[in-house]
């Protein structure tokens, strides 16, 4: 597992090898993935699929926390 940390306003923009699970620990956090923007449920799992490149944005006012597992 790894805990990202994103400030607010910042950008955090990546491709895993293999599947994995994000999940949103605290924060505003808006997920793309192939162009579809959603914004994270604190709490609730998303699975991205091995080289599907995502981007997750801090849309709040507060540093948000993520846990991935991959």
């Amino acid at each position: 597992m790894a805990t990202i940390i994103i400030e607010p306003g910042e950008t955090f923009e990546h491709t895993h090898s293999r599947q994995g699970a994000t999940i949103l620990r605290e924060g505003d956090v808006e997920l793309e993935i192939d162009g579809d923007r959603r914004s994270l449920q604190r709490d609730v799992p998303i699975q991205i699929r091995a080289g599907q490149h995502h981007v997750m944005r801090n849309v709040g006012n507060t540093p948000a926390r993520i846990d991935c597992w991959h």
